[in-house]
C-alpha cells in the first residue's frame, strides 16, 4: 500500500473497528424489522434463481492519507439463490479513486476487488427481497505520480478485503429488479483505506 502521511496505526485500527460495528448494527436492526414483518412468511421472488446485475457505486473514505482510493465506482455481480433462500454469488467492482497534489508531483490511486458473495433472502411483501450479506475476497491498489518529467506508476498491492453490508432488491417486473445497497470495505492492509460504499442498480432474475 502507499505510505501513511499521518496519524497511528493503532487509532486507525480502533476507527475501523467502530465504523464496521456502527454499520453492523444497522444492518442486524434492518434485518430484524424485516424478519418481524407479517410478510416474512412469504418465499423471496429470488428463491431459486439466477441473478445478474450491475451498479454504480460511490465509495466514502474513511482511512487515512491521501489520496482518496474511492470516489465513483462501477460493478458488476452474480450468483444464485438456493431454495432455502441461501445467496451465493460474486462480484468485481472498480473504483476510479481520486488525486492528491504533494511536493513530488500529482499522486493519484484507485483499486478494483474481486469478492465471493453470501447473504441470506428475505421477503419484505411481493416485490421486495432484503438481503443481508458478508463479502470476502481480494483487493488490489494501483498508483501513478506525475510530474513535469512525466507519469511513473506505483507498486500497488493486493489486500484481504471484508465487506458485511445489506442489499435491497426491487422487482418491477419478470425479469427485471432494481438494487440499493450499503455496505462497508474493511482493508487488511498497514494503510488504513477503509470505506462505505452506497451502490444502485439493476439486474435480471431467471
Amino acid at each position: 500500500m502507499f505510505p501513511l502521511r499521518d496519524g497511528s496505526q493503532g487509532l486507525a485500527r480502533w476507527s475501523r473497528i467502530t465504523n464496521m460495528n456502527k454499520l453492523l448494527v444497522v444492518a442486524l436492526a434492518l434485518c430484524g424489522v424485516f424478519a418481524a414483518a407479517p410478510a416474512r412468511a412469504q418465499e423471496p421472488f429470488t428463491r431459486s434463481t439466477g441473478q445478474v446485475g450491475g451498479q454504480v457505486m460511490f465509495g466514502a473514505y474513511v482511512g487515512q492519507g491521501d489520496p482518496n482510493p474511492y470516489g465513483l465506482g462501477l460493478g458488476a455481480n452474480a450468483g444464485y439463490t438456493l431454495d432455502f433462500d441461501l445467496y451465493l454469488g460474486g462480484r468485481f467492482d472498480y473504483f476510479f479513486g481520486g488525486d492528491d497534489d504533494t511536493l513530488v508531483g500529482e499522486v493519484s490511486s484507485n483499486f478494483l476487488d474481486l469478492m465471493f458473495v453470501a447473504g441470506y433472502d428475505i421477503a419484505a411483501g411481493e416485490s421486495f427481497v432484503v438481503r443481508p450479506q458478508l463479502g470476502l475476497g481480494w483487493l488490489w491498489t494501483r498508483g501513478e505520480i506525475c510530474s513535469a518529467n512525466g507519469c511513473q506508476d506505483l507498486d500497488g498491492d493486493d489486500e484481504f478485503n471484508i465487506a458485511p453490508g445489506v442489499r435491497l432488491l426491487w422487482r418491477l417486473f419478470q425479469p427485471l429488479y432494481l438494487t440499493g445497497e450499503i455496505s462497508y470495505n474493511n482493508v487488511f492492509a498497514e494503510r488504513n483505506v477503509d470505506g462505505i460504499v452506497f451502490a444502485i442498480g439493476a439486474g435480471g432474475f431467471f
